[in-house]
C-alpha cells in the first residue's frame, strides 16, 4: 500500500494505491469536488493494469463494470492539508471493509457479466460478426 499527499491546481489531495489479485489495483483518493459544492470526497475505485495502463470499466448503473464507490463525503469550511489527511486516514482505517466490498462486487459481477455478454451475442449474431470483421 502506497499513500501520497500532494497539492495541485485544485488544492490538497491524497491518493493510496493497493495492489489486488488478477492484475487489479484499488485506488483510494481524497479530493475537493468543486462541482459538488466544494465537498471533500474520498472514493474507492478499482482498475485493471493492462499494457502499462490503468483501465477502469464503467457500469453506468448496471451490475457490470469495475468497483467504484464514495467512501466518505464531508463539507468542511476549508479544505486544508490537515483536513484532507484526516479524512483520508479515516477511510484507510476501513480498508478491510472496502476490500470486502471489492471482493463481493467481483464475485457478483463476473457471473452477471458472462451471462449478459452471452445474451447480447445470442440476441444479435450480426453484431458479433461485424465486430469480428471490424479493423478497429
Amino acid at each position: 500500500m502506497q499513500t501520497r499527499y500532494y497539492r495541485d491546481r485544485d488544492g490538497c489531495k491524497a491518493s493510496t494505491s493497493v495492489p489486488l489479485e488478477n492484475n487489479r489495483e484499488l485506488s483510494i483518493v481524497t479530493r475537493r469536488l468543486t462541482a459538488a459544492g466544494g465537498q471533500l470526497v474520498t472514493s474507492a475505485n478499482v482498475s485493471t493494469l493492462k499494457d502499462g495502463y490503468s483501465v477502469h470499466v464503467m457500469g453506468f448503473g448496471t451490475a457490470g463494470g469495475d468497483f467504484s464507490q464514495r467512501v466518505v463525503v464531508t463539507s468542511p469550511a476549508r479544505v486544508t492539508e490537515k483536513v484532507v489527511r484526516e479524512q483520508h486516514e479515516k477511510a484507510l482505517a476501513n480498508i478491510a471493509l472496502i476490500t470486502q466490498g471489492v471482493e463481493r462486487h467481483y464475485a457478483n459481477t463476473s457471473t452477471l457479466n458472462a451471462k449478459a455478454i452471452e445474451s447480447v451475442i445470442a440476441s444479435q449474431p450480426d453484431a458479433r460478426v461485424a465486430a469480428e470483421a471490424s479493423p478497429c
